[in-house]
């Protein structure tokens, strides 16, 4: 199992009584207590990460509006802003997060949260590394995959923002290679994965995410819809010929809705 929750409702059992006068018991048996507060509940966590030697960044501020509007059910993701320490990325999976949005510099298999800079350190990988071997867990390097953290079907969306995550090894190949990073989340049980066919540019990816997030949060777009909106965008701001990669989103399931604000299935 895993520590995920949802909405939840907590009722107090008491005894109808005060210490003036016990007589006020009418008859001294337990009754339930009326609520101050209706219910207690555990908002869905939208957990983002901003991997390093990224300018300019994705737009956090405003991503992290969109994330918290409260939907038709009166329920919104409680976004958190993430370090670039993977193992934090690794615990909020397994144990709180409803929707995760990565970016970092990537490939099918990988992304660099610190950067290529540092070598095989800092890394989340799907099953195996650069599609060899499949690859343990390295903490002393803080290195962990997709495919050791269990049951994730709490979780419904990851965003894998990067160069090639949802990419093909080759022209005829498969979009989500076995192994890779998207391929992974699908086999522990997210509900929807997303990232990018081509090598993509930081600039338009900073437009096309914040296009993205308020389409499908504000605007309850299925997520190819908000995609498409965001391509548009890209498109107006840079020109049809300088999209830097944006068209080549690629998920799951593009007709995949963010809304309601829930955790997985």
């Amino acid at each position: 199992g895993n520590d995920a929750v949802g909405g939840y409702t907590v009722v107090v059992d008491a005894l109808e009584t005060d210490v003036v006068a016990q007589a006020n018991n009418r008859d001294q048996q337990a009754k339930w207590a009326l609520q101050g507060l209706a219910t207690a509940a555990a908002w869905p966590e939208a957990y983002n990460v901003q991997g390093a030697e990224i300018s300019p960044t994705s737009d956090w501020d405003l991503i992290q509006q969109y994330q918290s509007t409260v939907g038709s059910n009166g329920v919104a993701y409680s976004p958190v802003m993430g370090s670039q320490v993977v193992v934090d990325l690794r615990n909020h999976l397994i144990h709180t997060a409803a929707v995760a949005h990565i970016h970092a510099h990537g490939n099918p298999w990988d992304q660099a949260i610190q950067g290529n800079s540092v070598g095989v350190s800092h890394f989340l990988f799907g099953a195996t590394y650069l599609g060899g071997n499949p690859w343990p867990d390295d903490p002393d390097n803080d290195v962990y995959g997709i495919a050791h953290m269990g049951d994730l079907h709490h979780v419904l969306f990851i965003f894998f923002e990067g160069c090639n995550t949802a990419g093909r090894i080759d022209q005829n190949g498969p979009w989500f290679p076995s192994g890779g990073l998207i391929d992974a989340a699908r086999n522990a049980g997210v509900n929807c994965a997303a990232g990018f066919g081509f090598n993509i540019y930081a600039s338009q990816g900073r437009v096309f995410t914040a296009v993205f997030w308020r389409a499908t949060m504000q605007e309850s777009q299925p997520i190819g819809v908000a995609a498409v909106q965001a391509l548009a965008q890209v498109c107006a701001d840079f020109g049809g010929d300088n999209t830097g990669g944006m068209e080549s989103f690629n998920s799951t399931n593009n007709q995949f809705m963010l809304t309601p604000a829930r955790f997985g299935e």
